[in-house]
């Protein structure tokens, strides 16, 4: 055990030295890991007077506030990204032990080690081998799913309640890590029972008595802990409506990403879950089916290989067909339960004599020696900060750092400094890609709204991104985001860069490649302001976006743009036409508001405070606010709408896009307020004169509109 502490108390430090020379900060679902963790100690301080699974980024279970941030928030990102990684290692290294508990303890030691440092587990920065990066939350989903499979597989061995419980117990830590944590819960669960009731056929059998006591004390823990689990999450906003589409959006994406990946090659990736260890193991493994059942011993004896095997089927199933082979972090849960069941399996039959002398004598050596060779590698590997990029290869990990700031580092630092400080948040657009920044610089960029690097206040004020592509519809890029919604561009500053196409995503490629083209050519002729620039980094930003929008048409009079992007910016003979401005010569079917208690606030209006009672605008209108359907009880609506109706009672509509409002989570205390931001931009050029500005709403299919909200509104466009 002395040595075993030592090697994991080695490839801990070598970690923790990695995580706090990197220069590259959080990413986008690394940072929503860190809010959360932030939002749950904050809500833990106050008594927890909201459900956990309630607060604020729902979509992010409280299980991983225990990988995050165990001990208390203090926004250190780079002990946040040692921690996704050397947490789930430890978690991982602890079945293994346990399975290794033979008498041979150099052994147990050497196959810890080995198998410990499992290729998945050690992937750091992105890179163009790398599977998985720190602070995302697979690496803790694959090890709290592989122990849980060990604790059980080997209480069934051992007939151990305490195993039993604690392995039910981390099945369930699973579902609150990530939602594919039910995936271990119920292949847990399946392989417990089909071998209780396999080992129940047996003895009656034989005519052996039975002890129903493990068997019934199995039944109740999953049923009071798994299914406790289970209800508490659908009975939480974990498991809302709005969650539940994203989920169901970004996995439809992927899928459409997917079928431009090439099958064998995303097959091949796979082997980071293996490495050299897994060939070693399936030669080995060979040596013990088979064997098994040629004694006699039963379906229930091989039962672990047999599991095994059909759990990396249904995996590799489910990330073919419903996720995508591009994706394959997804694969961990079913990876770690594989692995944990299959060195079991091997370690019992090494134990037991189920692996012949001859086969001992063929494998044993050359093992011992490519084992020990590999994890001297991996440890090679984690002392230096640019390792051989063929031997992480090899290896199957991903351990290479950066020390240096990169563009996009940069571009972070100054966004933070010049716009940190002001009160209303800057969005920021992103026209960039992974594609042609490699070195990390897009990846820095997509954090930055999040600050987490500059200080611990991060959702109050700052920079903010917005989102070129939406998770859930066809892929297609929205100008109003760019247009509107946006303060600052940041860009490419090379018009010859043209991003990777796809057979099903290139017509959203080659709009995004001609629209950053363009911007980079306004750029270069003075048409648009140029704030900063960083490398290959350039921000801008659109003074005249009447004028913007009138370039663009001529422009792109004759381009052929992909049916999702004529769709999502109704563009009509050439034309782009952002805003809705629908006429309706009769009334909305207005509810009542008796059974609602609706509440608005205009923040501003064409960028000034909305304080006055009448408004005055030219051709464009944009608006910004928050409406709660009912604030009380913390609802949103379905739908914000603005309406302006003149004299005759005709009415022009608005559209708007939802923003977060994390002022009103402080001060409300409601995590679904967060969602009752909006942002409009109105296109008044058809209209003039006075108007009445109103706030409609749609909720559960009634309209209705907030008595006392109405503004009149000056449109002067003559």
């Amino acid at each position: 055990m002395l040595v075993l502490s030592a090697w994991v108390s080695c490839i801990g430090w070598m970690i923790w030295v990695k995580a706090h020379q990197s220069m590259y900060p959080p990413l986008e679902d690394p940072a929503s890991y860190i809010m959360k963790a932030e939002k749950s100690w904050e809500n833990a301080s106050q008594g927890f007077p909201r459900n956990p699974l309630n607060v604020e980024m729902s979509m992010r279970p409280p299980g991983t506030v225990l990988i995050s941030f165990p001990f208390g928030y203090n926004g250190d990102y780079k002990a946040f990204h040692f921690r996704t990684v050397f947490i789930p290692f430890l978690i991982w290294c602890w079945p293994i032990g346990v399975s290794a508990t033979i008498s041979d303890k150099w052994l147990a030691v050497w196959i810890s080690m080995l198998f410990g440092s499992q290729p998945f587990l050690l992937q750091f920065e992105p890179s163009p081998d790398s599977m998985n990066i720190w602070g995302m939350m697979d690496q803790a989903l694959g090890a709290t799913a592989g122990f849980a499979m060990a604790a059980v597989a080997r209480s069934r061995q051992t007939r151990s309640i305490l195993l039993l419980t604690l392995g039910i117990m981390f099945a369930c830590l699973s579902v609150l890590i990530k939602p594919a944590g039910v995936v271990a819960l119920i292949f847990t669960a399946a392989f417990f029972f089909v071998g209780e009731v396999l080992v129940i056929r047996n003895r009656m059998r034989e005519a052996k008595s039975l002890n129903w006591a493990y068997q019934a004390m199995g039944l109740l823990l999953f049923v009071i802990l798994g299914g406790g689990v289970i209800l508490l999450c659908l009975k939480s906003e974990y498991t809302i409506t709005d969650n539940i589409n994203f989920f169901r959006g970004a996995l439809r994406y992927l899928l459409i990403l997917e079928r431009e990946a090439d099958k064998w090659e995303m097959t091949g990736r796979l082997y980071t879950y293996l490495g050299i260890q897994g060939v070693i193991l399936l030669a080995w493994t060979a040596m013990l089916p088979m064997r098994n059942w040629i004694r006699g011993k039963g379906l229930a004896e091989g039962l672990d290989i047999l599991m095994s095997m059909l759990i990396l089927i249904f995996g590799y199933w489910m990330l073919a067909t419903r996720i995508g082979l591009s994706q394959t972090r997804y694969f961990s849960p079913f990876a770690f339960m594989s692995y944990s069941l299959v060195i079991g399996s091997v370690i019992r039959g090494y134990r037991n004599g189920a692996i012949s002398h001859k086969a001992l004598k063929i494998l044993k050596i050359p093992s011992f020696a490519v084992g020990t060779a590999i994890a001297l590698s991996t440890l090679a590997c984690l002392a230096t900060n640019s390792p051989s990029h063929a031997l992480q290869r090899i290896l199957g990990i991903s351990v290479g750092i950066r020390e240096v700031e990169n563009d996009g580092i940069r571009i972070a630092h100054w966004l933070n400094k010049s716009y940190g400080e002001r009160p209303a948040q800057t969005a920021v657009f992103p026209m960039l890609d992974s594609d042609t920044l490699n070195d990390g610089s897009y990846g820095a960029i997509k954090g930055i709204g999040w600050k987490f690097w500059e200080s611990a206040n991060h959702l109050k004020k700052g920079p903010r991104i917005v989102q070129p592509l939406s998770w859930s519809g066809d892929p297609a890029f929205d100008l109003r985001d760019l247009v509107c919604n946006s303060d600052l561009i940041l860009l490419v500053n090379d018009t010859t860069l043209r991003v990777r196409k796809t057979p099903e995503i290139s017509g959203y490629m080659n709009d995004y490649s001609e629209i950053r083209r363009f911007l980079n050519k306004q750029a270069d002729q003075g048409r648009v302001e140029t704030t900063h620039r960083e490398g290959w980094i350039r921000v801008i930003r659109i003074p005249d976006k009447d004028r913007f929008l009138e370039l663009f048409d001529s422009t792109f009079a004759h381009q052929a743009w992909s049916p999702a992007f004529i769709q999502k910016n109704r563009i009509v003979r050439g034309r782009v036409h952002l805003f809705d401005t629908v006429s309706h010569t009769a009334p909305f079917p207005f509810g009542g508001t008796s059974d609602v208690q609706a509440i608005t606030h205009l923040d501003d209006v064409n960028g000034l405070p909305a304080d006055a009672d009448t408004l005055a605008s030219g051709r464009f209108l944009k608006l910004s606010g928050w409406l709660a359907a009912d604030a009380s009880k913390g609802l949103t609506a379905d739908t914000i709408l603005i309406t302006l109706e003149d004299g005759e009672g005709r009415i022009q509509v608005g559209r708007t896009t939802r923003t977060g409002r994390p002022d009103l989570l402080n001060n409300a205390g409601q995590s679904s307020l967060f969602l009752t931001g909006f942002n409009a931009e109105l296109d008044l050029r058809r209209i003039h004169g006075t108007y009445t500005l109103d706030f409609t709403f749609v909720k559960e299919g009634k309209w209705y509109r907030i008595p006392g909200g109405s503004r009149k509104l000056m449109v002067k466009n003559r």
